[in-house]
């Protein structure tokens, strides 16, 4: 992490559960990119993916920063996925 007043970073422990809502949907296609000429990139990719939720507790030099405390409520993630994804790429040259 880092602190935006001083300018410099600092060391945090995370401590995340992700929890799937939802089930998992699987995929699959590729991705072609050309880019100098006569040069191709494909990238092929297939998996499954599912909605999830992650929680936890960010600890720095000793202090808690996330939970929040007091009568603040600390809320989980808004948006989270469990991926178990699988991808390769090959260079095809003309």
């Amino acid at each position: 992490m880092g602190d935006s007043i001083a300018g410099e970073g600092f060391v945090v422990s995370a401590e995340v559960t992700c929890n799937a809502t939802g089930p998992a949907e699987t995929s699959g296609g590729a991705f072609v990119t050309k880019t100098t000429p006569g040069v191709e990139l494909v990238e092929h990719f297939y998996g499954s993916v599912r909605p999830a939720v992650a929680s936890g507790t960010l600890l720095g030099a000793g202090t808690t920063f996330w939970p929040l405390t007091g009568n603040q409520i600390p809320l989980p993630s808004i948006s989270g996925t469990i991926q178990d994804l699988k991808n390769g790429t090959v260079t095809i040259r003309h």
